[in-house]
């Protein structure tokens, strides 16, 4: 294959990985991942210099990555945050018990 070839088709996959990951189609973190690594191995096999594009498709799924895992903290926030309702009341509830054994 030529080299004006090669260039088109390298475009092409660069493009079409662009459009796939700002398009908002692959919403899955790892859907985006799986997607961009299937791009760069067929740019490898055309010997493309994607080195600083790779960085830039880095830049576009990190906000994805740092939601993913801000959701995962909250979710744990709200686990701990139950926690402690619960020995809240189990405290409170200890309390009355301790209370009534007074009378």
């Amino acid at each position: 294959m030529d080299e004006k070839s090669k260039k088109e088709v390298t475009d092409g996959v660069k493009s079409k990985l662009v459009s796939q990951l700002t398009s908002g189609t692959t919403t899955s973190l790892d859907g985006m991942v799986n997607f961009a690594n299937s791009a760069f191995t067929m740019l490898n096999l055309f010997g493309s210099d994607y080195g600083s594009f790779y960085n830039d498709v880095k830049d576009l799924i990190k906000p994805k990555y740092y939601l993913l895992t801000a959701d995962r903290k909250l979710d744990m926030l709200s686990v701990s945050e139950l926690e402690e309702k619960y020995l809240d009341a189990v405290t409170k509830e200890e309390q009355c018990v301790k209370g009534d054994e007074q009378k």
